[in-house]
């Protein structure tokens, strides 16, 4: 009986054998790369169309070959069917294979648990795991999209946000978000909690503070704030805003909005 690929236990240890069954030919092609990867040699496919497949050693004297073929017209899994493993040439510590979305993509738990890992830390790792040793440029280039994997895309989240406005009207009622734009440009976003505006009115200090802080991502801005002092000192929150840059009129359209909310809960 044929041995099947099992991607998600050989994904990174990928042992290559004549028969094995593959999904397709991209799921063999990717074993391939990473057994020539965890094997430091070079592998490429010299002949690669829709019924077989050849995988050999890029150094031309070697006699490393695969070759593979789809099992039938209707049946889209790739056989090993016949192979020589053995390398008659030295090993190669650059590989062609070992791109930085393939970094990433290796590395990404790594990135889930410290994603403040550094580019150096990053070069350590590669040299220490395949004696390959990778470019700054390429360790910046993997974590870019490794890290927009883990925390997503801001620029997308940005896009979402007005399905996020009626998402939050719509399991909050009596909560005021407002996206202030100009056309397509966003320059600012409020929200004021309705349990928040509720209980505004009861013990807290008769008097509201304002205060303001920087924002630290992709893209710059800063919060508004108005907050409350409750009967245990500590702050209570009424509203929030966030927007591009402070000034006077962002200001006064922070001002403005939690106005018109104070006035309709003393209405």
């Amino acid at each position: 009986m044929a041995m099947e690929y099992n991607e998600e236990r050989e994904l990174y240890n990928s042992r290559l054998k004549i028969g094995m069954l593959f999904r397709d030919f991209e799921q063999l092609k990717n074993a391939c790369r990473n057994w020539g990867i965890k094997n430091i040699f070079q592998l490429w496919f010299p002949q690669n169309d829709k019924k077989k497949v050849i995988c050999a050693c890029h150094h031309k004297q070697c006699s490393f070959r695969i070759y593979a073929a789809r099992m039938s017209k209707d049946n889209p899994s790739v056989q090993i069917k016949s192979a020589n493993f053995d390398h008659t040439c030295g090993k190669i510590f650059t590989n062609f294979h070992v791109t930085s979305r393939w970094l990433a993509v290796k590395y990404l738990d790594k990135f889930r648990v410290d994603p403040n890992w550094s580019y150096n830390g990053i070069i350590k790792q590669v040299e220490d795991d395949h004696a390959f040793t990778i470019s700054s440029v390429k360790s910046w280039r993997t974590k870019n999209p490794a890290m927009r994997w883990v925390d997503g895309d801001e620029a997308e989240q940005y896009i979402k946000l007005i399905k996020y406005a009626a998402k939050l009207r719509q399991s909050n009622p009596g909560m005021r978000v407002i996206l202030w734009r100009d056309k397509d440009f966003l320059k600012g976003f409020y929200v004021c909690l309705k349990p928040l505006k509720d209980a505004l009115w009861s013990n807290c200090r008769p008097f509201i503070s304002f205060d303001s802080c920087f924002l630290i991502g992709l893209y710059d801005g800063q919060m508004l704030s108005a907050i409350r002092i409750n009967p245990n000192d500590c702050i209570f929150s009424i509203a929030c805003a966030v927007i591009l840059t402070e000034n006077k009129e962002t200001w006064t359209w922070f001002m403005e909005a939690l106005r018109d909310d104070l006035d309709h809960m003393q209405a």
